[in-house]
């Protein structure tokens, strides 16, 4: 991965896969990778203590660590305790300290170490979440550490159930703080050759980026601090009752919208495809949660942008950002009329009337339509069984209503 996009993706998750172990090979990989930091006269202080069995993990989050720090690495599969040896870095060979910091310096050996860390991690796919609070007593009783040795952190290693990105308040506030002593555009564009492609790439296209330009693009990802996030199939990007914080723009693959009835019977509510946005239900609702699921239901690559980009105007009061908003706008128009179909579809109470209405919508004006989704899709969209759908399709097709070739509808 390239350095730059490794220092900008890297952040502190508390939410891990479960399923997704962290194997020996890998945390020696990214052990040895943080010893070749700099230290103090290359005095190498830095020392590192794994812990990878589940029954020492679990006895470790429970006599180690509080109970909120506990929860936060709940389903991590490693954890690492970083320490340093005393009176070494920053000290003479006769034990003197060499200037006014002291152990100072090994602390600030082992930040550079740790942050080597975590960088590497990064860059193998992995999340980490530095602790400070911690039971050192009872981390050197179970460990073995020895009294010369300086217990400082302890490193969560686990893959993130999904990128989260800094708190938008505190970033925002950095924005505004920085518009103010110069323009942002002019900034941005004096840096001659810099390459943002990967991060502008196939935008261009998009409802949301409707004929704003290229180099307007960049500016606006630049300043609402947006990120590119992947999936994979079958992932959830949230769930019902999370905080709605971001605009989702869908690059690549689909996404279902759905509703879990209390019957256990999934409901697709609608599907987002490539080149769509999601997420902008509640836009003028503080901290609004969100009332359904969304799930990947190919591999998705997508942009992720703060709300708060679009609540505010700096001082500039960008061209692109007023042409952003109004394109945000269409898309709610256009999402309303799409909602007021479905209602018109799933308002009847026979399935046939039900898959009728639904074909003559997906056709418009042309001879046939292509079946670009699987029945259990169709099934799950009309609130039925897939079953019945084939069963309904079947006799449309015998009374002659429809004519069915492979993955076309006539």
């Amino acid at each position: 991965m390239e350095f730059q996009k490794v220092i900008e993706t890297r952040r502190s998750i508390r939410s891990y896969d479960k399923d997704r172990k962290v194997d020996r090979a890998t945390v020696e990989s990214i052990i040895n990778a943080s010893i070749l930091a700099p230290s103090w006269k290359n005095s190498q202080t830095a020392r590192y203590y794994c812990i990878m069995t589940e029954e020492l993990l679990d006895t470790f989050k429970k006599e180690c660590l509080p109970e909120f720090n506990a929860r936060s690495v709940a389903n991590a599969p490693v954890l690492i305790v970083s320490t340093f040896v005393t009176k070494r870095s920053g000290f003479e060979r006769d034990g003197s300290p060499s200037n006014e910091l002291g152990d100072g310096w090994g602390i600030y050996d082992l930040g550079l170490h740790d942050e080597i860390l975590m960088l590497k991690a990064a860059d193998m796919g992995l999340d980490t979440l530095v602790l400070g609070i911690r039971n050192v007593d009872r981390i050197r009783e179970m460990l073995g550490i020895d009294e010369g040795e300086q217990i400082v952190s302890v490193i969560a290693l686990a893959t993130g159930l999904q990128m989260r990105l800094c708190r938008r308040e505190k970033r925002w506030r950095m924005w505004q703080s920085f518009s103010r002593r110069a323009p942002l555009e002019k900034k941005i564009i004096s840096k001659k050759g810099e390459n943002r492609e990967p991060l502008a790439a196939g935008l261009e296209h998009n409802l949301l980026f409707h004929e704003i330009e290229k180099e307007d693009i960049e500016l606006i990802l630049k300043c609402s601090q947006a990120r590119r996030v992947c999936y994979e199939k079958g992932r959830v990007i949230y769930q019902k009752g999370d905080e709605q914080r971001y605009l989702y723009v869908l690059i690549k693959g689909c996404v279902n919208i759905v509703q879990n009835t209390s019957a256990g019977r999934k409901n697709i509510l609608y599907r987002i495809e490539s080149g769509s946005v999601f997420g902008e239900n509640y836009m003028a609702y503080d901290q609004q949660k969100f009332q359904y699921d969304a799930e990947a239901c190919t591999a998705v690559e997508m942009l992720v942008i703060p709300w708060a980009f679009f609540h505010c105007f700096c001082d500039e009061t960008c061209r692109y950002h007023k042409k952003l908003v109004g394109n945000l706008m269409n898309i709610l128009l256009k999402k309303e009329s799409q909602s007021m179909e479905k209602l018109s579809i799933v308002a009847t109470t026979s399935l046939k009337e039900r898959m009728a209405r639904w074909l003559l919508l997906e056709a418009g004006n042309r001879e046939f339509i292509h079946m670009g989704v699987s029945r259990q899709f169709l099934a799950d969209f009309l609130g039925a069984a897939r079953p019945s759908v084939s069963r309904t399709l079947s006799w449309m097709q015998e009374q002659g209503l429809i004519e069915i070739k492979k993955k076309k509808i006539f």
